[in-house]
């Protein structure tokens, strides 16, 4: 460690020494909330946000990216030579699907903090059902816990492990890609056109022969599928096979194909 230096007196620094000072001083302005030092080294996978939240925010927590704070519109030299930094905003259901980062510290109200958007991070999770596979923003803006992501059968964050049970627990989740698969589904109840109706996922089990065997899930996996696909005046009943994924847009799975067991005209 080198002796403190006296005022006025010349220092000799290595560059090495003097790079590590200088990525201290940018982070320090940058967790202060000034948008010029923002400059310094960030974690692989991560960007700077701003806590717009109106409160404080944890380490762990997700917010919802929002919009670019120094665009080149308004200076285009600090555009080029500083780092982008995002809004960070609570949830707006279904706007934000998918798009939204994990603190990587605390981060008090109007100051500028960092966010994993993309690679593999420790958080808290809003577990519906234990099957979930994914997990994404809450779906309901005036929840306490809505800085959580909850589970779901499509998301942004892919869940690599969690606590058993469900409630809120502690998750390890790989975030930066939004998966969306097709899933298979049995209709419990008539679906009508442009409405929505319960559906038990079904899972598939190779038989060895060369075809596959479909049967429920566990308990509670159960998910709200509105119909994309029926013609006017048109409805499939109860037991009907039906395939669905997630529509971004619109917040809700829609069926993308079925299996026809029986139909019916709509009363």
């Amino acid at each position: 460690m080198r002796p403190a230096a006296i005022p006025g007196q010349p220092i000799g620094i290595y560059a090495d020494e003097w790079n590590v000072v200088r990525a201290m001083v940018e982070n320090y302005l940058a967790e202060r909330g000034g948008l010029a030092g923002l400059n310094g080294p960030l974690p692989p996978g991560c960007i700077r946000v701003r806590n717009d939240c109106e409160e404080d925010r944890e380490k762990f927590e997700v917010l919802a990216i929002g919009e670019l704070l120094n665009v080149p519109a308004d200076d285009v030299e600090l555009f080029k030579g500083r780092q982008p930094v995002f809004e960070g905003l609570a949830v707006e259901w279904p706007t934000y699907i998918g798009k939204f980062g994990v603190l990587l510290q605390d981060l008090p109200e109007d100051e500028i903090g960092i966010a994993m958007v993309s690679g593999v991070i420790r958080t808290k999770l809003k577990v519906i059902n234990e099957a979930h596979p994914y997990a994404d923003l809450e779906d309901d803006d005036e929840e306490e816990d809505q800085y959580r992501l909850k589970t779901n059968y499509a998301g942004g964050a892919e869940i690599l492990y969690k606590e058993t049970g469900t409630g809120d627990k502690w998750a390890v989740v790989r975030v930066g890609a939004f998966h969306n698969p097709i899933w298979r589904g049995r209709l419990t109840e008539i679906l009508l056109q442009e409405e929505s109706a319960t559906t038990a996922v079904q899972y598939g089990t190779p038989d060895g022969m060369g075809a596959i065997s479909y049967s429920d899930g566990g308990s509670g996996e159960e998910v709200e599928v509105y119909d994309g696909l029926l013609m006017s005046s048109r409805q499939l009943d109860a037991e009907n096979i039906v395939y669905f994924d997630f529509d971004r847009k619109a917040g809700v799975f829609k069926t993308v194909n079925w299996m026809q067991c029986s139909t019916a005209e709509g009363s």
